[in-house]
């Protein structure tokens, strides 16, 4: 039996091995999309760089990011929200600061649990208040914050 798969199809499965601790397999199959005829989008880059981080792989999931804004796909809102809140949860301060930067340029905006988890990490006495100065000084206005 020969069965095609559509991106959509690919993104679950990608997504399915991620759950069931299967990273090689995921990567494997990402990698192999394009001799299927397959173009990544951005929801296939999206699980990715969400999953990849999820395993703490800071660095392979930023290179992933790099490598869709390259392909030309352009992040959701969505994403670029979970991939602050995921590194400013692992400490990323500065890799957090990077992608919001990423927030001005694009004209998107914070999500109100993006918002909360920055005051609660930065202002009085939050677990990352000295480091406030990493960020981008746009978002460093809880400095007045206790």
């Amino acid at each position: 039996m020969n069965m095609k798969f559509n991106i959509t199809t690919l993104n679950t499965i990608i997504n399915a091995l991620y759950k069931v601790e299967r990273r090689e397999e995921a990567n494997d199959l990402f990698a192999a999309l394009p001799a299927s005829g397959l173009v990544p989008n951005a929801s296939t880059y999206g699980v990715m760089v969400q999953n990849l981080l999820k395993e703490g792989a800071v660095e392979e999931a930023d290179s992933m990011f790099s490598s869709m804004e390259k392909s030309g796909c352009a992040p959701s809102s969505r994403l670029i929200n979970d991939v602050i809140r995921t590194l400013l949860e692992k400490g990323e301060i500065v890799k957090a600061g990077k992608y919001m930067s990423k927030v001005d340029g694009k004209s998107i905006s914070l999500e109100a649990s993006t918002s909360s988890l920055l005051l609660s990490l930065f202002s009085g006495n939050g677990k990352y208040r000295k480091q406030l100065q990493l960020l981008p000084a746009k978002y460093q206005f809880f400095k007045g914050i206790s």
